[in-house]
């Protein structure tokens, strides 16, 4: 068995080996950024969330993949099932990166909102666990847009 580096095991971990096409995920997540980016940009929606879109999908779902094949996302009890611990660290990175972001750059948005938009997210993410979603990469699809649509039905 050949040995990786733990630089090579974290990308190992990220790979979705039963896409029925090599590369969809890729294409997936460009799409479900590019249009959120165009629906934010038409209904001139605020800025700060399309950043939650973009550090939820990229961040949150990238860890959230790594924890759950951890030895952490292994950790089994009655109240924290594999599942829920990528969520909620997916959901805590999420909003620090979004929250260091909007800020650095003078967004008006507060932490209780980043909070909802990042969950939001992780929360889709959560949902789209089931096998066939996961094949095609649904959720690099449906992160962006739905943070950017529930956001349109809040604001």
């Amino acid at each position: 068995m050949k040995k990786y580096t733990w630089w090579q095991e974290l990308f190992r971990k990220m790979i979705r080996k039963d896409n029925p096409i090599k590369g969809i995920g890729v294409f997936t997540y460009f799409l479900g950024i590019f249009i959120s980016c165009v629906i934010q940009f038409q209904w001139n929606l605020e800025i700060g969330i399309l950043v939650c879109a973009i550090v939820t999908l990229s961040i949150g779902d990238g860890i959230a993949t790594i924890v759950g094949k951890s030895k952490l996302g292994s950790f089994k009890s009655r109240h924290y099932p594999k599942s829920y611990s990528g969520m909620i660290i997916g959901i805590l990175l999420s909003v620090f990166i979004s929250y260091v972001i909007i800020h650095v750059y003078g967004f008006t948005m507060t932490f209780k909102e980043i909070l909802l938009y990042c969950s939001i997210g992780m929360i889709i993410e959560f949902l789209l666990i089931s096998k066939k979603s996961h094949e095609w990469c649904l959720d690099n699809f449906l992160i962006p847009i739905g943070i950017i649509l529930i956001s349109m039905l809040i604001l």
